[in-house]
């Protein structure tokens, strides 16, 4: 098994999982992060990525500027509400997200951390970024 970190967009291709960490180490009050470990679907969501990310490159910069200046925090706050809600012990229960709620992450959370990096606002490290493991088998 390899492990990818930092690439945006990820090529579409066969992963074990994608994984996503924002403030990861804040546990507490209005700032605190997420993490979540996505195991299945994982072309699709790797497609979705890559496509959203460079859907966003294509957009004026002024739209990106206003985007990247304070919507895309709200959003990485709400993501981190969902994954909070499953919460026990501290531990994220991402198995027990609905359908619905797993989207949510998936856009508000996952795809906004990607789109970070991609723009050089988020320094990947062990508590913040992206990390893609590719399948050995594939």
């Amino acid at each position: 098994m390899s492990k990818q970190r930092n690439q945006h967009p990820p090529k579409p291709e066969k992963f074990k999982l994608i994984s996503a960490y924002w403030h990861a180490n804040i546990i507490d009050g209005a700032d605190r992060g997420f993490s979540i470990v996505l195991g299945s679907d994982l072309s699709r969501i790797a497609h979705v990525i890559t496509e959203t990310v460079e859907a966003f490159k294509q957009q004026p910069v002024s739209a990106r500027e206003d985007f990247l200046h304070e919507e895309i925090f709200l959003q990485l706050h709400e993501a981190s509400e969902i994954m909070w809600s499953t919460a026990r012990d501290g531990k994220f229960m991402a198995d027990e997200l609905s359908k619905d709620d797993q989207a949510q992450v998936i856009v508000r959370g996952v795809i906004n951390v990607a789109i970070l990096e991609d723009q050089k606002i988020l320094v990947a490290d062990e508590y913040n970024g992206m990390h893609y493991i590719r399948d050995a088998k594939a």
